[in-house]
């Protein structure tokens, strides 16, 4: 029961924080380089259906791969390594997930606006992937059962 629930919650939780990383990365990218801060999107923006079905149609897959290495990782990692294991699985999910998006292979090469939008993304699985291996393990303490 207790892995479906960690899966679970990779696949309810993680693409909305993979969306919320991403709304925070363009707006500190737009504030550093413009000094605007009018690209920081946060509250009603990031709940309106089509953001939502974007960001949930590309991160579901991903979100969901993983929780499931999150099942294989739990078992050998605890706390803060558990946690940095599952960042860099997240964000090498994410990786492999924006490169099939982008089309990937030597087209890849030179194309400016996909380098970005590639590190974004990667980013993103990062910070979802450790967020949600924080929050299920702090889940797990609040019932007692870690």
């Amino acid at each position: 029961m207790r892995a479906i629930l960690r899966v679970a919650l990779f696949g309810v939780v993680g693409p909305f924080l993979g969306l919320s990383a991403i709304a925070l990365i363009v707006g500190t990218h737009t504030l550093v380089t413009t000094g605007s801060p009018r690209d920081f999107v946060f509250g009603p923006e990031l709940l309106a259906p089509e953001i939502l079905m974007v960001a949930y149609s590309i991160g579901i897959v991903p979100a969901l791969l993983a929780g499931l290495v999150a099942l294989v990782v739990a078992r050998r990692a605890m706390g803060w390594r558990y946690w940095l294991l599952m960042g860099l699985a997240g964000g090498l999910l994410s990786l492999v997930t924006a490169v099939a998006l982008m089309g990937g292979g030597p087209e890849l090469i030179g194309v400016r606006d996909q380098a970005p939008l590639i590190v974004m993304m990667t980013l993103a699985g990062i910070v979802a992937a450790f967020v949600c291996a924080m929050l299920f393990d702090g889940l797990l303490a609040l019932t007692g059962q870690r």
